[in-house]
């Protein structure tokens, strides 16, 4: 089957429209979550020392799993589903940019515990 460059350059148009959409999405939830996260930044009483970084990594894996599955149908059951299976996230009780700064980490070197840890923690080995 042969294509016509009209056809062709019609799906190269699709492509990069939905590419442009997908990177803006990912562009707006990091703006809102830098925002939403950045209350009480400068007092430390904000800030939970130890304890939450389990949650902060399980969150960081939801967010990976939703760029990477995408399910711009209907994201809200997506988010009760993986809630049912994997009851650890607390997206309403922790900060979101922890979570969201995991994601290229894990988007490069896969979902990991001690990735995790380093990376969200700031130490180097």
């Amino acid at each position: 089957m042969k294509l016509s460059l009209l056809q062709l350059s019609e799906s190269n148009k699709i492509l990069r429209n939905f590419s442009i959409q997908k990177w803006s999405c990912i562009l707006l939830i990091s703006i809102i979550s830098l925002i939403l996260s950045a209350k009480g930044i400068t007092r430390e009483s904000t800030v939970s020392p130890n304890g939450a970084m389990p949650r902060y990594m399980m969150n960081g894996v939801f967010f990976h799993d939703l760029m990477r599955d995408w399910p711009l149908s209907n994201i809200t059951q997506y988010a009760f589903q993986y809630f049912a299976r994997y009851p650890a996230l607390t997206l309403k009780h922790h900060p979101l940019l922890p979570g969201v700064a995991l994601v290229p980490f894990y988007a490069i070197l896969e979902c990991d515990t001690a990735l995790g840890k380093e990376a969200g923690s700031g130490n180097s080995p």
